[in-house]
């Protein structure tokens, strides 16, 4: 394979991830990613996605099985934006780290539209995405291990069909087959449930695994009022990160006891409404296919 001469220690931005709403650079190989909006119009959006992550950040830490990127700043320099374009950070205890990263608004000037700054989510590690690569991606792709697994365990995908054409090297989908494939073929290094499911697999930056969760942009406040349908709706338009609601499967009887094992004693009753929303409507779709 050969190297290009390229090199993302020039200081200029490297790109690590795209979509429609917005772009992820990293500079200089460093630990902090960040996130531009495609259109000068979406700074208030990202700014909402900024803020939120910034909530959970402080309200969940590092005291979970799964990490939250930290949030640093955020910059708008559009006029028209209802902000000051004014460097916004956050300040956050970074547990006595001394490697706590400092984003200077020389930094976010190197962007001409809305960005923030958080941590980057590592890679998974090498050996790891090549042996993804070898077990799934066609053949002119096996060259390039994914940086990120994305756990779909309410998809289910065919062993038995034509490898697909098309392959996301970057955020690869693995659903529960796949997923307890890499743990067998990777016992020692994984050393993780497929029961304990989050949205993304990723890496420590060394030789371990972490469990990611990302993309907060298109996340609303709910009041936690008697209509659990916000709820009910997100879990469905979601891609299939949860497994389907179907009481007899074991993956979903796994989920459903953890999401009570996490809930609040004052919350069981809204906890309830939602198992049971959802397991309605799973059934009513199910019932409508069969039909």
């Amino acid at each position: 394979m050969a190297l290009e001469d390229a090199s993302d220690e020039s200081g200029q931005p490297t790109r690590i991830g795209a979509g429609s709403f917005a772009t992820v650079y990293v500079l200089r190989g460093g630990p902090v990613a960040y996130k531009v909006v495609a259109r000068s119009a979406e700074g208030p959006t990202l700014r909402h996605e900024y803020l939120i992550l910034e909530r959970l950040y402080k309200e969940c830490g590092e005291e979970q099985n799964f990490s939250i990127p930290r949030p640093f700043a955020f910059s708008d320099p559009d006029p028209s934006s209802t902000e000051d374009g004014s460097l916004s950070q956050t300040h956050l205890n970074p547990s006595g780290s001394v490697d706590y990263p400092i984003v200077t608004q020389a930094l976010m000037d190197i962007f001409e539209r809305a960005t923030y700054a958080m941590d980057r989510v590592p890679a998974i590690p090498y050996d790891a995405g090549r042996l993804i690569a070898s077990m799934y991606f066609p053949t002119g792709f096996k060259n390039f291990p994914p940086a990120l697994c994305r756990l779909y365990f309410g998809k289910t995908y065919r062993t038995d069909g034509p490898t697909p054409r098309f392959i996301n090297t970057t955020n690869f989908p693995l659903d529960e087959y796949r997923y307890n494939k890499l743990v067998e073929a990777y016992p020692d290094r994984l050393s993780l449930d497929a029961r304990d499911i989050e949205f993304v697999l990723g890496g420590t930056g060394g030789s371990r695994f972490t469990y990611f969760v990302i993309d907060f942009n298109q996340v609303s406040t709910w009041t936690k009022g008697p209509d659990v349908t916000p709820l009910v709706k997100a879990f469905f338009d979601n891609d299939p990160y949860y497994p389907r609601p179907n009481p007899e499967d074991d993956l979903y009887t796994s989920f459903k006891s953890a999401y009570y094992r996490s809930c609040p004693d004052s919350d069981v009753g809204l906890a309830n409404a939602f198992i049971e929303a959802i397991e309605t409507e799973h059934g009513r779709s199910r019932n409508l296919q069969a039909s």
